[in-house]
């Protein structure tokens, strides 16, 4: 018989803490809904399941972020659905104004509206924005992070939509047998039917360039020439226009000027320059409110200019259509992703009420 101890008691004792603890656990599970509450309940389990979790917030995120992308979208697609409307308009006037039923006044009155739902477009280019951030007024690349890990993004091409940005490839030529330094060889400068012979070194001397090519080409080709201090730039009546740029490379083009001290101005060399950048031949919407429906010849050629105008909105708007239709798809996949890891955090962090009770 021992009296110090009381072996028999010690173990209810140690049962009965073991059970309180235990009861405690179980009952802070079932209070919490989670298997796991701090790292001693399961500490792989909180690791793996932490990782998880944030995966699952990426991915639910990354789903925001597409459908903030498609909104983005939805809202330039909206702005150049009314440019589409208003283009379809002027080439409408356009239409009537070739008509030689229409007499100068009615032409004048005609290019009155043209002029204003041509300001109306360039207007909606720069102010069309989402969340302040401009979607029509210049060309540039937006980053849509449409995945829960780094890199995981998609590109959205924006172009500049402003009637200078919608002109396409047309046809005139400027025909060149002049030489990098007019010191001392000379030439000629070709537009239609008429010829500027240059006798004179023009380095240095942009304004007396254009003041000769003026008297030369302006009356009887109907382009004129202006000068800014960096380029020269021909306009014409029929709605083309075609930039010379200062510092251009002899080789490629002729040039005005001397080549050696990097002032030379570029110049197709002949036959017919194309396409929508800087120093090209256009067919431009812009050009066409200078008075490109004045004339039944000028407004067939506006005909044209908005028929390429209208296939660049097109072309344009459906290129959102299908990052639409992208990031809807992206946001399915997402979703799907999140739901099952979701599932398998749940099997690792969440109670199983059964077993805990």
């Amino acid at each position: 018989m021992r009296i110090n101890h009381n072996i028999a008691a010690l173990n209810t004792h140690r049962q009965l803490n073991s059970a309180s603890t235990q009861q405690s656990k179980s009952m802070e599970k079932l209070a919490s809904g989670l298997r796991i509450n701090k790292a001693g309940d399961d500490a792989a389990g909180l690791a793996i399941s932490e990782k998880m979790r944030g995966q699952i917030r990426g991915l639910d995120q990354a789903s925001k972020n597409a459908q903030d992308g498609i909104s983005l979208l939805q809202t330039a697609e909206g702005a150049l659905n009314e440019t589409h409307d208003i283009l379809q308009r002027t080439r409408e006037l356009a239409v009537q104004a070739s008509n030689d039923t229409a007499t100068l006044d009615d032409r004048k009155e005609i290019q009155k509206e043209v002029n204003q739902l041509l300001e109306e477009v360039d207007r909606i280019s720069t102010q069309t924005e989402f969340n302040t951030t401009k979607l029509l007024g210049s060309s540039q690349t937006l980053k849509m992070h449409i995945g829960a890990n780094d890199g995981q993004t998609m590109d959205i091409q924006l172009t500049a939509m402003g009637t200078a940005n919608m002109g396409t490839g047309g046809s005139a030529t400027v025909t060149k047998t002049i030489a990098p330094n007019f010191a001392t060889t000379t030439g000629t400068i070709q537009i239609g039917d008429n010829t500027l012979a240059l006798n004179e070194d023009y380095t240095g001397k942009m304004d007396k360039l254009v003041s000769d090519l003026n008297s030369a080409f302006q009356s009887s080709q109907g382009v004129t020439f202006s000068n800014n201090g960096n380029n020269i730039t021909m306009t014409s009546n029929s709605a083309f226009s075609y930039t010379v740029t200062d510092g251009g490379t002899p080789g490629a083009a002729a040039a005005f000027g001397a080549a050696t001290s990097g002032a030379a101005v570029a110049v197709a060399q002949s036959g017919t320059a194309t396409g929508v950048a800087l120093n090209t031949l256009k067919v431009d919407p812009a050009a066409v409110s200078t008075g490109g429906v004045l004339t039944q010849g000028n407004a067939e050629t506006a005909i044209k200019a908005f028929d390429n105008a209208i296939k660049s909105v097109s072309a344009e708007r459906s290129k959102f259509g299908a990052y639409q239709n992208r990031l809807e798809h992206t946001i399915n996949n997402l979703s799907t992703s999140s739901e099952n890891l979701t599932a398998a955090e749940s099997r690792v962090r969440d109670v199983d009420y059964a077993l805990a009770a």
